[in-house]
C-alpha cells in the first residue's frame, strides 16, 4: 500500500513519465480496473484535440449553430428588434410581453373571432355575446405633454402613467400602471386598489394603509406614487372601450384581443370617470386614424410566437401599425382645438 501511494506522487510530480501499455506487465494490464486507475493517475494534458488508440487524432471542432430564418409574418410580429422568446413574469407586479396591434374594419371581425375560437377561450372576466367588458383609462401626463410627444416620435425608449378601472361601482378594482416601453418590449408594473381609495391623494403620495397581495405589488405602487411626484403629471384625457379578450389554451401566454366602440373625453378629474364629460368617437376629428369606426386587434405573448398566431396575420392580410390610443385621443383633441394650449 505505501509503495502504492509513493509512486502515485512520483507520478503526479511528473517523475514516473506516462505509462504505456507496452511497459506495463502483462498481469497489471489484465486487471479490469487497470485503465480507470491509469485515468486517475495520469495528469490529462489539455489541448484542442484529444488521442485515441496513440495514433489517431480527433480534432475538436465547434458544432456550426444553425440560425432559422423567419418568415414575414414573423419578422412583422417581431419588429423593433423584439427577442423570439422571453421569460415568463415572476411576479403579479410586473408583467414583460411583446405585442403587435392592428387596424380592424368591423366587417373583419366575426372571421377573426371564429379563427381565434379554434386556439383560445374567452377570458372569465368577459360576459355575454361577443363576451366583452368595458374598460375605462385614465391617461396622464406632465405639463408639457411630454409622454404624449414621446409616443408621437415613437421613441425608441418611453413610459407613460396610466389608471384603469374596468366598472364605477365602489367595489371594483383599480389598477395604477407603468408602462415602460423599449423596442418592442412592453413591461408593465401594476398596482390594485378598491375603486373608492382612489384619488388625487392616494395616487401622489404613499397610502400605508392600503393592502397589497405581495411586496412587488407594493413596490410597483411606490414606483408610481414616486414618478406621479416627480413628473408632477395630471390627467389629461379619459379613454373608453369595449374590450373583447381571448386567451390560448395551448401556450404558455398568449393572448388575443379585440378593441371595438372606442371613444374618448378630455378631463382634469381623477375620479370622475366619464360622468360629467362628453364622449367623442376616435374617429371624430382624427387626420391620421381610419374613416370608419375602426376595431383594433392587438396579439400579445411572453413566449415563442404561436404558429396559429402568425397564420393569422397572413391569413388575413394584417399589416401591424404602431397605435397609440392616448396619442390619437390627443391628436383628435388637437384637430378640434388647435389653439388650446393644453394639447
Amino acid at each position: 500500500m505505501l509503495a502504492r501511494l509513493r509512486r502515485r506522487r512520483r507520478l503526479r510530480r511528473g517523475e514516473g513519465g506516462h505509462l504505456k501499455p507496452a511497459d506495463t506487465p502483462p498481469a497489471v494490464t489484465e486487471h479490469r480496473g487497470w485503465e480507470r486507475l491509469r485515468r486517475r493517475l495520469v495528469p490529462a494534458q489539455r489541448s484542442s484535440s484529444r488521442t485515441v488508440d496513440h495514433d489517431t487524432t480527433i480534432q475538436m471542432v465547434p458544432r456550426p449553430q444553425v440560425v432559422e430564418e423567419p418568415g414575414p409574418e414573423t419578422r412583422m410580429f417581431r419588429a423593433s428588434g423584439a427577442p423570439r422568446h422571453a421569460e415568463q413574469p415572476k411576479t403579479a407586479g410586473q408583467l414583460v410581453r411583446y405585442e403587435a396591434k392592428y387596424w380592424l374594419h368591423p366587417a373583419q371581425i366575426p372571421a377573426i373571432r371564429a379563427f381565434t375560437a379554434h386556439f383560445c377561450q374567452p377570458d372569465r372576466h368577459a360576459h355575454g355575446e361577443p363576451p366583452q367588458y368595458r374598460n375605462l383609462t385614465l391617461q396622464l401626463d406632465t405639463p408639457h405633454r411630454s409622454f404624449y410627444h414621446a409616443g408621437a416620435a415613437d421613441a425608441y425608449s418611453r413610459f407613460k402613467l396610466r389608471v384603469r378601472t374596468y366598472g364605477t361601482r365602489p367595489e371594483d378594482t383599480v389598477v395604477l400602471e407603468i408602462k415602460r416601453k423599449i423596442g418592442a418590449n412592453v413591461i408593465k408594473s401594476r398596482a390594485r386598489m378598491p375603486l373608492w381609495r382612489f384619488s388625487r391623494h392616494s395616487a401622489s403620495s404613499i397610502d400605508r394603509s392600503l393592502y397589497f397581495r405581495d411586496p412587488e405589488e407594493r413596490q410597483a405602487y411606490g414606483e408610481f406614487v414616486r414618478l406621479v411626484q416627480e413628473c408632477g403629471v395630471e390627467p389629461v384625457v379619459l379613454i373608453g372601450y369595449d374590450r373583447e379578450p381571448w386567451f390560448s389554451c395551448q401556450d404558455d401566454y398568449a393572448r388575443v384581443t379585440i378593441d371595438t366602440n372606442l371613444c374618448y373625453q378630455s378631463t382634469s378629474s381623477w375620479d370622475s370617470w366619464g360622468r360629467r364629460g362628453c364622449w367623442r368617437p376616435f374617429e371624430y376629428g382624427a387626420r391620421n386614424g381610419p374613416v370608419f369606426s375602426g376595431a383594433i386587434l392587438e396579439l400579445k405573448s411572453t413566449n415563442h410566437v404561436p404558429q396559429w398566431m402568425q397564420d393569422m396575420i397572413t391569413r388575413f392580410d394584417l399589416t401591424r401599425s404602431g397605435i397609440c390610443k392616448y396619442t390619437m385621443a390627443v391628436d383628435c383633441e388637437r384637430a378640434i382645438w388647435p389653439d388650446d394650449h393644453l394639447f
